[in-house]
């Protein structure tokens, strides 16, 4: 490939227009020259899609930051208007939408399907309408460098074997401290992962990946109908770990482009020391195991009660240790049924 592709970047928005807004700024600043914008908005209940198609039209400005705004984030607001165009979720996944000159293609879902089910409506849609290029997975709470696109392209064009590619993510708030340098390893003893150190991925080695950080991935659209869409059945956690599995396997390789900077805010969606994290973590583990090592299943569960159950029951942390047995409980069920789900279609969370 000699020629930069077209990049689709896309976000999936749940009541967080504030942030969303951020990162297109910096998306639109980017210094590449062939790149469009996919926002798929999860039933956000905050008026996401009203603010958004104000910003859009140069009707809305950015709001004031929460915390104080990183040198990295300090630049002048992008011109206005955006083209843009709205598309009700039937719409897009038939790949019907009058955007021939848009820049920005708004989702609007009803419903909230979670991490993968929200992209997998935008990668429906470019897989209805044939397009051709690469998409760009990314967090909506992230601000990108503007060579960061560049940085990825290339490295991505420098190897033909690679399926996907990951950047170094620092922390929003903590400019200089390193959140995931590329991606990390997997246990396939209990599903759990756990992120590559700065010092070992400094480099273009990546033998030591197992998989992408979902909060930025960078993939060749013909990889993505090669390997198929996000499994919906995680609804949030492991479905990168997933997708990187069934690419590896598929016989491509991870990459990493330690240049392409991205800073990530983290932890919008869902706290840490919540009871909605404890209840997917590990579920998303352990469907994980019982997908890809099903015969480890009981390993991965005994590990997960002694480390994410019993402490919580000595502590007497009631609340928190009730979404873990409710995980085990739904994983369990859906083993015994035999239900392995439609990776294409969301269940209920």
């Amino acid at each position: 490939m000699n020629a930069l592709p077209r990049v689709y970047v896309l976000l999936v928005n749940y009541n967080g227009w504030r942030d969303t807004l951020e990162c297109l700024e910096s998306v639109f600043r980017l210094d590449y020259p062939d790149v469009r914008a996919i926002v798929c908005d999860n039933g956000s209940t905050d008026g996401s899609i009203e603010r958004i198609q104000a910003w859009a039209m140069g009707m809305q400005p950015l709001p004031p930051p929460r915390v104080p705004v990183p040198q990295h984030a300090k630049n002048a607001p992008i011109d206005k208007p955006i083209p843009y165009v709205l598309v009700e979720r039937a719409q897009a996944e038939a790949g019907m939408s009058s955007d021939a000159d848009a820049q920005l293609v708004l989702v609007r879902l009803r419903e909230n399907l979670g991490f993968p089910g929200g992209n997998n409506v935008g990668l429906r849609y470019l897989q209805a309408r044939g397009e051709s290029g690469l998409v760009w997975i990314l967090n909506n709470d992230t601000v990108v460098e503007s060579s960061a696109l560049r940085e990825l392209v290339a490295r991505l064009q420098a190897d033909r074997e690679l399926g996907a590619i990951g950047a170094t993510v620092f922390w929003y708030d903590r400019p200089d401290r390193i959140q995931v340098a590329g991606g990390g390893r997997l246990s396939l003893w209990s599903g759990f992962t756990t992120i590559t150190p700065s010092r070992v991925a400094a480099g273009p080695d990546t033998s030591r990946f197992d998989f992408i950080s979902g909060a930025c991935m960078l993939m060749p659209l013909d990889v993505v109908r090669r390997i198929g869409l996000l499994d919906e059945r995680y609804f949030m956690y492991s479905e990168e770990v997933d997708w990187c599995l069934r690419l590896r396997r598929a016989g491509l390789r991870l990459g990493y482009a330690p240049q392409a900077r991205v800073w990530h805010k983290g932890e919008r969606s869902v706290r840490r020391n919540t009871e909605r994290r404890d209840y997917h973590t590990v579920r998303s583990a352990l469907l994980l195991i019982h997908k890809f090592e099903p015969l480890r299943l009981p390993v991965a569960v005994a590990w997960s009660v002694s480390r994410c159950l019993i402490p919580k029951l000595v502590r007497r942390q009631w609340r928190r240790a009730r979404p873990v047995m409710t995980a085990y409980h739904d994983v369990f069920s859906a083993v015994s049924a035999g239900r392995t789900g439609d990776p294409g279609r969301s269940t209920t969370p």
